[in-house]
């Protein structure tokens, strides 16, 4: 019985290695068929069955495939719905050109790759075509590397998305816009995931995009041509002049800063959003599209020695509950809308500052007036209802 035993657990042991062996060719022959999913598709160039769009070889695609796009010029707005590589063949020569009627790329999928490539002409004028850009991102986890990205509204804009990989780009004339919303857009709500990125190793005009996330005690010196903060506090930025990149200091969740003696100029906005304590003296802020702008909950900022000047719309725009902030001693002159403007923010105190418009400049006899700053008290109210003074506006310009 014992001998007998044996032998049948011999047995019930060899068909069980033979079940194994069988089983995993089969899944071996499985995992490779997964692997070899992906195709490659062809965009220019001289092959048979190359595409000679890449949006053809895009809606051609399926989830995981490759799209490789030979040198050339191609006018196209193209639109990325599914998860994939785009590779152009050389930065320098592979070139989707925009031609100013859209957004030149725009990314709704996840987990896509665009390289290689340069990326112009996404332009426009007006308000509602601000945010025009080269790469228009509204999906997460996607990655951008390696491509020139030049003459847009916009280099690359992210919306409301997270994980963003932006490395090895060089920028010219536009650069990085992070934001939770696009200008048509209202009571959008804030997250902090929406600024939390991978960007390393970009330049803007020759000159490092520097990206700081979690950072304390840092001083920016020259040779930056546009700081991301998110989450930071005691950033210094001192004799720095920025120039032609659309947002030269996009600032969030970032406090107790000082930024002096620097300028911002032609097409170099500052946006802070949740940005609190921070001092902004002795700076010119001039045609841009605003001056500055404090947005969600950026509080007790003060700004004090400014200039802020020839704006394509505000000097100095105020919305979403930012509250308390100062402005002491401006100059606030030939801003195409509004001096400064205020959108559901309350508190915000006015100080001697310098206004071009003020009525008491063009009838001294009415100096004994405050200057008046319009707004609107709710987030969709865009008519004038309400009310901010400067009581003692100053009667000539600062030197600053």
């Amino acid at each position: 019985m014992h001998k007998k035993r044996f032998n049948q657990i011999i047995t019930a042991f060899l068909i069980f290695i033979f079940i194994i062996l069988l089983i995993k060719p089969i899944t071996a022959v499985s995992e490779t068929k997964i692997m070899n999913h992906s195709n490659n598709l062809y965009v220019g160039g001289v092959g048979p069955g190359n595409f000679t769009t890449i949006q053809e070889a895009i809606d051609a695609a399926s989830d995981g495939d490759t799209i490789f796009v030979y040198n050339g010029i191609y006018n196209e707005n193209i639109v990325i719905n599914t998860l994939l590589v785009l590779i152009g063949e050389d930065k320098t020569d592979t070139i989707i050109d925009g031609k100013g009627k859209n957004d030149t790329v725009t990314i709704n999928s996840e987990n896509s790759t665009i390289q290689g490539f340069t990326i112009i002409n996404a332009t426009g004028a007006g308000i509602y075509k601000i945010f025009r850009a080269g790469i228009r991102i509204t999906g997460s986890h996607n990655t951008i590397k390696n491509n020139i990205i030049k003459n847009n509204n916009v280099g690359i804009f992210t919306r409301r998305v997270t994980n963003i990989t932006i490395i090895k780009n060089e920028f010219y004339n536009n650069a990085i816009t992070l934001s939770p919303y696009d200008v048509e857009e209202i009571n959008i709500p804030i997250s902090k995931e929406y600024f939390i990125h991978t960007i390393e190793n970009n330049t803007i005009n020759g000159k490092k995009i520097v990206y700081l996330k979690n950072q304390k005690n840092i001083k920016i010196t020259a040779g930056t041509g546009q700081l991301l903060t998110y989450n930071c506090s005691n950033i210094t930025i001192q004799n720095i002049s920025f120039t032609k990149c659309g947002f030269s200091l996009l600032m969030t969740y970032t406090n107790n800063c000082r930024i002096n003696n620097s300028q911002f100029i032609d097409d170099a906005d500052i946006w802070l959003m949740e940005c609190s304590h921070n001092i902004f003296e002795y700076n010119k802020m001039a045609k841009n599209f605003h001056g500055i702008t404090l947005d969600y909950h950026s509080k007790h900022n003060i700004l004090r020695y400014n200039n802020l000047s020839e704006n394509q719309l505000m000097g100095v725009m105020i919305e979403s509950r930012s509250d308390f902030n100062i402005f002491e001693k401006n100059n606030m002159m030939k801003n195409n809308y509004s001096n400064a403007f205020i959108r559901n923010s309350f508190l915000n105190k006015w100080r001697k500052n310098y206004w071009d418009d003020w009525v008491g400049l063009k009838y001294p006899i009415l100096r004994f007036l405050p200057k008046a700053i319009f707004g609107a008290p709710f987030k969709r109210l865009s008519t004038v209802a309400q009310l901010n003074l400067d009581l003692r506006p100053a009667a000539e310009p600062y030197e600053i």
